[in-house]
């Protein structure tokens, strides 16, 4: 489909490949202006930060998008990988960043957000001596197995192993009104506690 965006002539396309018994589709936004061979001069003929969504057919549905041919180039990119490895992923955006939509259980709508609301809070960072094992059980090698072998990487907790101030223990483990559990803790004894990684 052929359109004008102000004064940019563009296209919108769609290219549709058998993946896995359903479609991968890839939709893109063209600019069919010409260059002038300078990019300055070319500035008026180019569209930044563009909005564009998609939306499935009534009888279709937009599925989860797979993930796990990614390639790793780096250590961050293998961190965040990690770090959301049971998070679902509809779309991705090239350049921009993808979102999705759901309505009853079902992706309903998939599209770019040039300019992404979420913010990331900052972190203060504690360097640890390298080799050490505190050090060590940050690395992504030990945390990629905590969920496969738990037990391997779990110490008994000893009243020794942290020293506390006499019924410190106690009043920390019962919740206050006004202040909640710690994430790891559970509020009631016969719950299971939460895992601070997952």
């Amino acid at each position: 489909m052929r359109l004008i965006v102000g004064d940019v002539d563009v296209e919108i396309g769609s290219r549709w490949r058998h993946y896995k018994g359903d479609a991968l589709v890839t939709v893109h936004v063209r600019v069919l202006t010409d260059s002038t061979g300078d990019d300055r001069n070319d500035i008026p003929g180019m569209l930044f930060q563009v909005k564009l969504a998609v939306v499935p057919a009534p009888h279709a549905q937009i599925l989860e998008y797979d993930t796990t041919r990614t390639f790793d180039v780096d250590p961050d990119t293998a961190e965040l990988r990690l770090r959301y490895r049971n998070r679902k992923v509809y779309a991705v955006g090239h350049g921009m960043a993808a979102d999705w939509e759901f309505t009853e259980g079902r992706c309903t709508k998939a599209y770019l957000d040039p300019v992404p609301a979420f913010v990331v809070p900052t972190i203060e960072t504690t360097g640890f001596n390298k080799g050490s094992a505190e050090a060590r059980s940050l690395t992504l090698q030990h945390l990629q197995q905590i969920d496969t072998h738990p037990d391997a990487y779990s110490t008994p907790w000893t009243p020794s192993s942290m020293p506390l101030a006499p019924g410190s223990l106690t009043s920390w483990n019962r919740p206050k009104p006004s202040a909640p559990t710690a994430p790891w803790r559970s509020a009631s004894p016969n719950v299971p506690g939460r895992r601070l990684i997952g």
